[in-house]
């Protein structure tokens, strides 16, 4: 098993994994968070009028209305563009243990703007060998600031820093923010703030 550190948030930008299609695991007292994987993505409408999902380091999937609802059917490269519908960066989670904001099944978060489209796979990605797999697209989009906190540094959480932070209230975060000089403070909301605060204590 290997225990790293994973992501921070610079700006507003995510710094990449190093490390194709390892596993890390985070530890937040009896919360367990496995990304199996991170990396840029691309969802393009095909000339075939086929929504198509490129997730680097894993692969190509189709996303298909079935009959029983959504579903994402593993496919190849063979596509010719029509139009991008949106590109960023994705997570690929593989279990949430514990975490009461989520159930605790494989994840697909995909960046849009500001913020992460939430994608929920109960079974999983496709594979060339099992290629359909059932998608629950989220109605919600996730702040970067929220997901970063769920992506923190592991020795922060073994302190529990980030856990004494969450448990504050935002006029309790905004005092501490105030004390440390936090640049655009005012502007933020709790998840927001929790996220830059852990950089600085």
């Amino acid at each position: 098993m290997i225990t790293a550190f994973i992501l921070s948030m610079n700006d507003n930008l995510f710094v990449e994994a190093l490390f194709k299609r390892w596993i890390y695991i985070i530890k937040v007292n009896n919360m367990s968070i496995k990304t199996k994987s991170t990396g840029r993505y691309e969802l393009f409408k095909s000339t075939k009028g086929n929504d198509i999902l490129h997730l680097k380091r894993i692969g190509w999937n189709a996303l298909v209305e079935g009959q029983k609802g959504e579903i994402i059917v593993h496919s190849d490269s063979n596509h010719q563009k029509e139009r991008n519908l949106q590109e960023g960066v994705y997570y690929y989670i593989a279990d949430f243990e514990g975490d009461p904001d989520f159930n605790d099944v494989p994840h697909l978060f995909l960046e849009k703007g500001e913020k992460f489209k939430e994608y929920i796979l109960p079974n999983g990605l496709p594979t060339s060998k099992d290629t359909q797999k059932k998608i629950i697209t989220s109605k919600s989009l996730i702040s970067k600031a929220k997901l970063a906190s769920r992506l923190k540094n592991e020795g922060k959480a073994q302190r529990g820093e980030g856990d004494k932070l969450s448990a504050k209230t935002k006029k309790e975060l905004d005092r501490i923010a105030r004390e440390k000089k936090v640049a655009g403070r005012s502007k933020m909301n709790k998840d927001e703030l929790v996220s830059q605060l852990e950089k600085i204590i």
